[in-house]
């Protein structure tokens, strides 16, 4: 049985255009590292909740209790993404 002669592998045109440039991308990325300033978030994040006055003292009082802000803000105290996210939730179950 003849064997069947396999034509050989050429790399693929991107392989080839990129291989000489990734240590250039690794170091303006090393560079950008260096140069910025940190820009990472404070964890946790702390806020103050100032909830308005309906003029109904038990409103009040049961707006006060309900809100997930205001009540996890001392026992839970969460990262910038998890503040937005709670602050979301919060608004979406107000509405």
């Amino acid at each position: 049985m003849p064997t069947r002669r396999v034509p050989p592998r050429r790399p693929c045109k991107l392989c080839v255009f990129m291989r000489p440039r990734i240590p250039v991308i690794c170091a303006a990325l090393l560079v950008i590292q260096c140069v910025t300033p940190d820009a990472r978030a404070a964890d946790p994040q702390p806020y103050r909740v100032d909830l308005a006055s309906t003029g109904n003292g038990a409103m009040d009082d049961t707006l006060r209790a309900s809100s997930e802000l205001a009540t996890l803000r001392e026992t839970a105290p969460v990262s910038p993404f998890g503040l937005i996210a709670r602050a979301r939730g919060q608004s979406a179950r107000r509405d």
